[in-house]
C-alpha cells in the first residue's frame, strides 16, 4: 500500500543516514557516494514496420564513484594495499532512520580513477575515485537484471 503523504514525524533518509563499508571496514570521512546501473535494450524490426517488434533484454552497465577527505583517502589506500586498482570491493552502503526501516545496496567494483582535488579556501584537501562496477547493484536485496546462471561452469 502506498504512504500517504504528509507523514508525521517519519524522517526520510539523508545523507546523515549513511553508514559505508568497504570490505567490512566502516569509512566516516567520505563526502559523496554514489551508484547506478541499468539495462540498454536494443529493438527488434521488421522489414516493414515502423515501430519494434520486440526488444532485447539489453546490455548491462553500472558505475559510480566515491569521494572522501584525502586523510581518510590514505587510510583506505592503506588498508587495501598496493594494486588496490586491482581488488574487487564490496562496498556496502546502509540508510537507517528512526521508525524507518534500514535499507542495504551493495555494489561490487574496483577503484580504478582516483582524482585528487585541492582548491584555495579552508576546506580539506578530497579524492575523487571512480568505481567500476563488476555486477548488477543489489538495491535492498534487488537486482535491475538477473544474475548469471553459473551452475555447471565450474
Amino acid at each position: 500500500m502506498p504512504t500517504s503523504y504528509p507523514t508525521i514525524n517519519n524522517r526520510d533518509y539523508s545523507f546523515a543516514s549513511i553508514t559505508l563499508k568497504i570490505d567490512g571496514t566502516e569509512y566516516i570521512d567520505f563526502d559523496a557516494m554514489t551508484y547506478s546501473d541499468g539495462l540498454a535494450p536494443g529493438r527488434s524490426k521488421g522489414a516493414s514496420t515502423p515501430v519494434p517488434l520486440g526488444a532485447t533484454a539489453g546490455d548491462w552497465d553500472g558505475s559510480g564513484s566515491i569521494t572522501m577527505q584525502r586523510k581518510m583517502w590514505n587510510t583506505l589506500v592503506a588498508d587495501l594495499g598496493n594494486g588496490f586498482g586491482l581488488k574487487a570491493l564490496k562496498f556496502v552502503v546502509q540508510y537507517a532512520e528512526e521508525d524507518e526501516p534500514t535499507t542495504t545496496d551493495t555494489v561490487v567494483g574496483r577503484l580504478v580513477k582516483p582524482n585528487n582535488a585541492n582548491s584555495a579556501g579552508s576546506d580539506p584537501s578530497k579524492i575523487t575515485c571512480d568505481i567500476f562496477v563488476l555486477q548488477p547493484i543489489s538495491w535492498n536485496g534487488t537486482t535491475i537484471t538477473k544474475p548469471i546462471n553459473t551452475a555447471g561452469l565450474g
